[in-house]
């Protein structure tokens, strides 16, 4: 079993990623912890809250953590959510969709807080999976560094290797959305991370949509919004279908097996401009033996191995 926190900016993907995890029987979600970045903080907490009311898990409790990078909006404009042709996740994060308002309230005690204290009570027994920007986590490490050794592992969707990125020719939109953050945890936490970046999730592509074009709530919502994510990438990528980013990274954290693991010293660009949130090889991190284990390469047959299984598991409702 795998306990775990899921730290996330819902999102369509990781709309997807939290159905897609509720799932799997081998992981235990202590909590979600929700940080901005498809769409403002609080959109991205009340989104989560509508998704665990969509799929009847409101036993998961929601915190909500940063509504900002740590100093990047200082140095850069602000993301503008509202511009369509750069947002896969339109205005509210969830398609423009609007789903009933959630039962259960956001809970009292903030995100940063709850993953300090989780994983001191439960020292190497948590794992976190972040598939949005890092600023929770790296805020949580700032204030308690000791935190850094007790998480068993993090697994991060995040950074683009040897292929382009998705924000701009050189950046991940997570990593990009905070690279202060991004940097902090990967100078404190080299050894317990893995890294799923786009060089994996962006072969990813799942196009069944109509196997949700159903007359309930639950189809209808799928249906949407894998319809609205790849009516997006076919617009902007040209092939209908939608990447899944976020739910690949829940997967690798159940199974390593997917994809090859190299451990590569890693590094994030903070001071170039044009480079600002490129995760890069450093080989000076490699003297401090600070290398982290990414997944790089993927098979064809293990694509289709986790397609069918993620098809499977959102079916089963």
């Amino acid at each position: 079993m795998i306990e775990c926190i899921i730290d996330c900016d819902p999102g369509i993907d990781d709309a997807l990623a939290l159905i897609f995890a509720s799932k799997l029987r081998t992981l235990k979600i202590k909590a979600i912890t929700t940080v901005f970045g498809n769409s403002t903080v609080e959109n991205t907490s009340l989104n989560a809250l509508k998704i665990l009311d969509l799929i009847q898990r409101t036993d998961i409790r929601v915190y909500r953590g940063s509504a900002s990078p740590i100093i990047k909006n200082y140095r850069f404009p602000a993301y503008n959510y509202l511009d369509d042709e750069i947002n896969p996740h339109g205005a509210n994060g969830l398609a423009n969709i609007v789903l009933p308002q959630p039962t259960q309230k956001l809970s009292e005690s903030n995100a940063i807080d709850l993953i300090i204290n989780t994983i001191l009570e439960n020292p190497k027994r948590i794992s976190i999976i972040a598939i949005g920007p890092l600023t929770n986590i790296a805020i949580a490490l700032l204030k308690s560094p000791e935190i850094a050794q007790s998480i068993k592992e993090i697994i991060i969707m995040g950074g683009a290797i040897k292929v382009q990125g998705n924000i701009n020719k050189f950046s991940e939109f997570n990593i990009w959305s905070d690279a202060e953050a991004a940097k902090i945890v990967f100078n404190m936490m080299s050894d317990k991370i893995i890294l799923v970046p786009l060089d994996v999730t962006r072969q990813i592509i799942f196009k069944n949509v109509e196997i949700f074009n159903k007359n309930n709530l639950y189809n209808k919502f799928l249906y949407n919004i894998l319809n609205f994510y790849s009516t997006f990438h076919l617009n902007n990528c040209g092939f209908f279908g939608s990447i899944l980013h976020d739910p690949f990274a829940v997967g690798v954290a159940e199974n390593r097996d997917y994809c090859d693991i190299r451990e590569i010293p890693l590094d994030v660009e903070i001071e170039d401009r044009n480079k600002y949130g490129k995760v890069f090889i450093n080989l000076e991190k490699d003297k401090e033996n600070k290398k982290i284990k990414t997944c790089l390469n993927i098979s064809l047959k293990n694509i289709e191995k986790f397609l069918n299984y993620f098809e499977k598991k959102l079916l089963n409702f």
